[in-house]
């Protein structure tokens, strides 16, 4: 019914019982093509614009009227009826002729799948029609031809070709950001990301407390690898922001110094990992991040306060700590003298002696132990005969340092200090005063 209404001009064509039958027919648009068609189908040219067309008997008296852009018309004679004879045939119905790539591309018309490589497309006169060409793992290419006054004509012919390729990229956790080429897509879950023909785009996602995640899809010939139509892109490393204070402490992870300040702590699945945060003066922080089934999460952010360390305010820096000086004896002094006055200055300062030998010239202190609020500071002196003649001994100040109230005996806790307790900082200066 639809045909008929657009091709108004026939509604001339109502037969009636008189006039000749021999028709003048003429057409609108003037170039269209007039042509019979024999009882085989075989099509003869009659005319261009206008024609003489004369209703036989035993004939299919079938007439086809095309134009290029336009629907062509099929109408048939009935011999025995009647016909105007001068009879003004008018087009009104666009055509365009659409082909696709790929072959297997859907070619769908008003949303309607109309074929696939090549469809012919009509659109009546006052509508419209939009042509969609569609592909899974391509993006969709659509246009829409219009056939009203004042609208532009639609084309005669139309090629799509999908070059364009669509990724549907699904995240887990399915709440994380995507963007593409740093722009944000807006959803949550998935998103389909269009790769342009010839172009490579890169995906990051991105959610508060995971390592950010990328991928590159590139839709190039010689690509290294094929597009993919669908991919998954996975958070599975957290990311913890470290902040310290004071500013210039420096961060420790798995035994490694890191930076100083701040620092993004990564925490591979299944793993965990151990932050040690430290600067003289100050109490170090240290922290276990896991990464585990059954664990608590790390959090998105931590600040890392250090206390200040009580045991820096009742010492001193001094490169004589854990150092060995060699002290030089006064000639005119007896190796009894010297080791008397090493013994006094040292028993002043140390309430007991470990080991001590004037005749192989040794000697060694207990550990003296000062204990802070948050550390433990154990001190003590060795010192050994560094030559006979001339007479030489060397002493050294070992001075260590361990957070927490630890038993001066366990060794493990305490590391060497370059700082030594008032208590003793003058001890060497001492020695070499008065043996001199």
């Amino acid at each position: 019914m639809s045909r008929v209404l657009a091709l108004a001009a026939f509604l001339l064509l109502v037969p009636f019982h008189a006039g000749a039958q021999t028709i003048n027919l003429t057409t609108d648009p003037p170039g269209a093509k007039l042509y019979r068609v024999d009882r085989s189908g075989i099509r003869t040219l009659i005319g261009t614009g206008m024609a003489r067309f004369k209703v036989e008997k035993d004939d299919p008296n079938q007439l086809v009227v095309e134009s290029d852009g336009l629907e062509p018309l099929n109408q048939v004679f009935r011999k025995g009826d009647k016909y105007p004879k001068d009879l003004r045939i008018t087009l009104l119905n666009r055509l365009v002729k659409v082909s696709a790539l790929p072959y297997d591309a859907q070619i769908l018309v008003n949303g309607r799948t109309a074929g696939m490589q090549l469809v012919d497309v009509v659109i009546l006169a006052g509508t419209l029609a939009t042509v969609e060409v569609k592909k899974p793992g391509f993006r969709t290419v659509s246009r829409t031809y219009r056939n009203q006054p004042g609208a532009d004509l639609p084309p005669e012919s139309d090629h799509f070709e999908l070059k364009d390729r669509v990724v549907l990229v699904t995240v887990r956790p399915s709440d994380a950001n995507i963007l593409v080429d740093g722009a944000p897509q807006g959803e949550r879950g998935s998103a389909d990301v269009v790769v342009p023909y010839d172009k490579c785009v890169n995906v990051q996602v991105s959610m508060l407390g995971f390592k950010p995640e990328e991928e590159r899809f590139c839709n190039k010939e010689q690509a290294d690898q094929p597009i993919r139509p669908t991919a998954t892109i996975e958070l599975k490393n957290r990311l913890t922001k470290l902040h310290t204070t004071p500013a210039s402490a420096s961060i420790k992870v798995d035994g490694r110094i890191v930076g100083n300040g701040d620092f993004p702590l990564t925490v591979p699945l299944g793993q965990c990992v151990e932050v040690i945060a430290s600067a003289d003066g100050f109490v170090p922080v240290k922290k276990q991040y896991c990464n585990q089934t059954n664990m608590p999460e790390p959090p998105p952010e931590e600040h890392l306060a250090l206390q200040q360390d009580e045991a820096y305010g009742a010492a001193t820096l001094s490169d004589q700590a854990n150092v060995n000086f060699t002290l030089e004896v006064n000639p005119a002094k007896t190796v009894d003298q010297a080791w008397s006055t090493i013994s006094q200055i040292i028993l002043n300062k140390f309430d007991v002696l470990e080991i001590t030998d004037k005749e192989t010239g040794y000697m060694r202190t207990a550990w003296e132990v000062n204990y802070f609020t948050n550390s433990t500071v154990r001190t003590r002196v060795i010192v050994k005969l560094g030559s006979a003649r001339p007479l030489k001994y060397v002493v050294k100040i070992a001075s260590e340092h361990a957070p927490g109230h630890q038993n001066a005996k366990d060794d493990e806790a305490f590391q060497e200090w370059g700082w030594i307790h008032n208590s003793y900082k003058d001890i060497v200066t001492e020695l070499q005063a008065r043996l001199r």
